[in-house]
């Protein structure tokens, strides 16, 4: 309701950031679809805040509306962070998540700092739930592995960082 005066949360805030994302993507590709744009154009034709990027050759790759909408993670490779494709995630991994962030894989936490995670895709739960890296029984049922982040969930508070457990079809 717009008009009452009740404070607003950060996980209501998260929701809506989360919501406006897909809502976005959604709405990409139903332009696709009509014929509208391609996946292909290049991302500054429909976002002109990314014409004053700089890419370091002139034959480098551009960015495009395709790699806007490809789901990305933020892993530790060799000492380094790097943001790649989740399809180029590994078992292994370290991947480094904030608030707002699609989980790319089924993770196993090492750290969490104040982390909640939207899992009511997998488990109806209606509210996000707590993560700790803290190891539970390997037979606790979906919802009570609080060490475990899965693959298309949402982070919706805190920061985690978590290694890959499985990627693709072999997640949960």
């Amino acid at each position: 309701d717009l008009d009452s005066r009740r404070p607003v949360t950060a996980d209501s805030v998260f929701r809506i950031a989360s919501m406006t994302k897909s809502f976005t993507a959604m709405a990409i590709l139903k332009l696709r679809d009509a014929g509208k744009l391609s996946l292909e154009d290049p991302a500054e034709r429909y976002v002109p805040e990314l014409r004053g990027l700089s890419y370091p050759t002139t034959d480098s790759p551009r960015l495009t509306i395709r790699h806007l909408l490809s789901p990305h993670a933020v892993v530790l490779r060799n000492g380094r962070q790097h943001d790649i494709d989740a399809a180029d995630l590994v078992p292994g991994d370290i991947v480094l998540l904030a608030s707002g962030d699609r989980v790319p894989a089924d993770l196993r936490l090492l750290r969490a700092r104040n982390l909640r995670v939207d899992e009511s895709a997998l488990t109806g739960e209606s509210v996000p739930v707590d993560k700790a890296e803290a190891a539970v029984d390997a037979e606790a049922p979906l919802a009570e592995r609080t060490s475990m982040l899965y693959s298309g969930t949402t982070a919706t508070f805190g920061q985690g960082t978590g290694v890959v457990v499985a990627t693709a079809t072999a997640t949960e």
